[in-house]
């Protein structure tokens, strides 16, 4: 079984207003600013892309997709 949380395709879904977080950093920093995020009710840090890496050493990127309500 894959841990790896699947792509969310929302090309056919209509009119989604999507909020689109990106998270750049060492790694510690960024799983420390997830952890913060989780604590304030905003998202669970299975809501976040795999860690991924940048074109900088020592960088990763994760990346938190979220349909939001559009008043």
């Amino acid at each position: 079984m894959c841990s790896e949380q699947p792509f969310l395709d929302l090309r056919y879904t209509a009119h989604p207003h999507l909020l689109r977080v990106l998270a750049i950093g060492s790694p510690t920093v960024v799983e420390d600013y997830i952890l913060t995020q989780y604590q304030l009710g905003y998202a669970a840090p299975h809501e976040w892309s795999r860690p991924l890496p940048t074109v900088n050493p020592g960088e990763v990127m994760r990346v938190l997709t979220k349909r939001v309500l559009i008043k």
